[in-house]
């Protein structure tokens, strides 16, 4: 099952991020699949693994540890269409990048990696897994 969800109406604090795949596609915007585990999950999805998945990602910053023992978790997330990540990309985005998109900000801060950003132009769908 997969659908566009509000992040906002799901408890993604505590989840572990089991995996990342990264998915580019030749000339169009890359398909980003974030796979997180969760027990708050089973009330919302009958299940406690679901996928993010932002199929427009225009820009990403993953800063990560490849040497975490066990699974880095959300500590919080946020996500917006202002942030000054998203101001320094107006001009490059109005002269080669998606055109006549709202660009979105998410980022997700984690307990071990810091965060993980990406910049979207498109919703965020969740699949249950």
């Amino acid at each position: 099952m997969e659908k566009v969800i509000d992040l906002s109406s799901i408890e993604l604090h505590d989840a572990d991020i089991v995996g990342i795949n990264l998915k580019s596609n030749c000339d169009s915007l890359d398909r980003i699949e974030i796979i997180l585990e969760s027990i708050y999950f089973v009330d919302d999805f009958k299940t406690n693994k679901i996928m993010l998945i932002i199929d427009k990602c225009y820009k990403a910053k993953l800063n990560m540890n490849s040497w975490i023992s066990g699974r880095d978790v959300i500590i919080n997330f946020f996500i917006t269409e202002k942030s000054d990540w998203l101001e320094s990309l107006i001009e490059i985005n109005s002269s080669f990048g998606p055109k006549n998109k709202k660009l979105k900000h998410l980022c997700l801060n984690t307990n071990t990696s810091s965060k993980i950003e990406f910049i979207l132009t498109e919703d965020i769908i969740i699949k249950t897994i």
